[in-house]
């Protein structure tokens, strides 16, 4: 678990921790590395990394979880009728910050990401989802949400980024019209 504070300072440390494990993600596999490494590669004390995370993977959540605040933040609601305008938003969000999904697929942790998505549903429902849904039933669409997205984007990492943020959204559509038309959900 993370225990960043929304200060300066702690932000501060958090982010130089976060640089220098990325850092020596480079260097050595994520097992590897040790809080030591890490003291090294951000000039963080270690008490200073145990104020802030209780271990390497929460920094990565904690990161995460940063970049999934922000992408909600950063949308803004239009007046044009495009059913597809906050799927092209996450799309082209998440196309141009590949880099902690990249280290998520290398470790494995791509359940982090999902996690991420699912803990920020309230700022989903204010950004983009307002009475979609009954409530009882916003849990149910936003895991349906977060696999789809997650799956499509760890798709296009493997497969070398090939497609464009359009080209992504189409194959979206494409794909979620032969669900709608044929039995095959799951």
């Amino acid at each position: 678990m993370f225990h960043v504070k929304q200060e300066k300072r702690a932000l501060a440390s958090a982010n130089l921790i976060y640089e220098g494990l990325c850092q020596c993600m480079t260097q050595k596999e994520f097992a590897q590395i040790t809080i030591q490494d890490i003291q090294i590669a951000s000039t963080v004390s270690r008490s200073t990394f145990y104020r802030h995370f209780d271990s390497l993977t929460d920094v990565l959540y904690w990161r995460c979880n940063q970049l999934f605040q922000q992408m909600f933040s950063d949308f803004q609601l239009s007046t044009a009728d495009d059913p597809y305008l906050f799927t092209h938003h996450l799309l082209q969000y998440w196309t141009t910050h590949t880099q902690i999904l990249e280290q998520l697929l290398q470790i494995q942790r791509t359940d982090l990401f999902y996690r991420c998505h699912m803990d920020n549903l309230p700022l989903f429902q204010q950004a983009a989802a307002p009475s979609i849904l009954p409530a009882q039933y916003q849990d149910y669409f936003m895991a349906l949400r977060t696999g789809i997205l997650l799956g499509v984007l760890t798709t296009w990492l493997k497969n070398g980024k090939q497609e464009s943020v359009e080209e992504l959204l189409n194959i979206l559509k494409l794909c979620t019209q032969f669900i709608q038309e044929s039995e095959l959900i799951i």
